[in-house]
């Protein structure tokens, strides 16, 4: 059991903007632009609603309460997704933890 808690920990750390990257706001999502590494990401919905609700520092809990609304599905799949996001986004280079620089 101490390995979940463990895990969820990691997953809801905290989280900022990677240095160097950008975003902006499409009519059909965000599109992720970073800028020393020459690289593009576009995220469509519901994932741009969860870029959108990290970036501007809400809780993980509260990011997948605000989801369950936004996308229209169950607590459980709200989460799935978050996690999902939050973990491919940080091993891609998108968001770091800790301190920004």
């Amino acid at each position: 059991m101490e390995t979940g808690r463990k895990t969820r920990s990691v997953r809801q750390r905290a989280c900022h903007v990677a240095r160097y990257v950008a975003w902006v706001v499409e009519p059909h999502g965000v599109l992720l632009i970073h800028m020393a590494r020459g690289r593009r990401r576009e995220l469509g919905y519901p994932e741009a609603a969860v870029w959108d609700l990290v970036t501007r520092g809400r809780s993980g809990e509260t990011i997948r309460s605000m989801l369950e609304s936004i996308a229209g599905i169950g607590p459980q799949e709200a989460r799935t997704l978050v996690d999902s996001c939050l973990v491919q986004w940080r091993a891609e280079g998108w968001l770091e933890t800790g301190t920004p620089a």
